[in-house]
């Protein structure tokens, strides 16, 4: 736990997405697709597929940007769970979702030094922290949009 929580990745890698935010009406579509708690539902989608932590999510994924900027999960791809910032982001937050340490999930749409890319904000019992597939202390973040996926504070 206190490796998740100090939110450290090791990956060097970011989004590179457009700035073509639109958020919610992405989300809704991923929603209609895809059971998962954080849309709502009682199926946790990561557990169905085999992931129950944060750190086996993160030992087997591979950046891949997917095109049109969709959101969805990782998926399944050659031993690999793929996907870009978006899609890593929101399976960090399913996988999480259910436990009980974590008060409130936000899904954050904007920038990181000035290129797009989104990111979770996720409050614990123990504070607040941000979760970024290779994210880095000096770096500068915009928000443009707030999706709160949990809120239990």
């Amino acid at each position: 736990m206190k490796y998740l929580l100090t939110l450290v990745s090791l990956f060097l890698i970011g989004c590179g997405g457009g700035k073509d935010y639109h958020s919610l009406s992405k989300f809704d579509n991923m929603c209609d697709s895809y059971e998962m708690q954080i849309c709502g539902d009682d199926t946790n989608y990561m557990n169905e597929i085999g992931v129950d932590s944060v750190q086996t999510l993160e030992i087997f994924y591979e950046y891949k940007l997917d095109v049109g900027d969709v959101y969805q999960p990782v998926r399944e791809d050659s031993g690999s769970f793929v996907g870009d910032c978006e899609d890593i982001a929101l399976s960090v937050a399913e996988v999480l979702y259910s436990k009980a340490w974590v008060l409130k999930i936000e899904f954050m749409a904007g920038e990181r030094n000035g290129e797009g890319h989104s990111w979770l904000k996720v409050t614990t019992t123990n504070g607040s922290y941000r979760y970024d597939v290779g994210g880095k202390s000096s770096d500068v973040y915009f928000i443009h949009e707030v999706i709160v996926l949990k809120d239990e504070s």
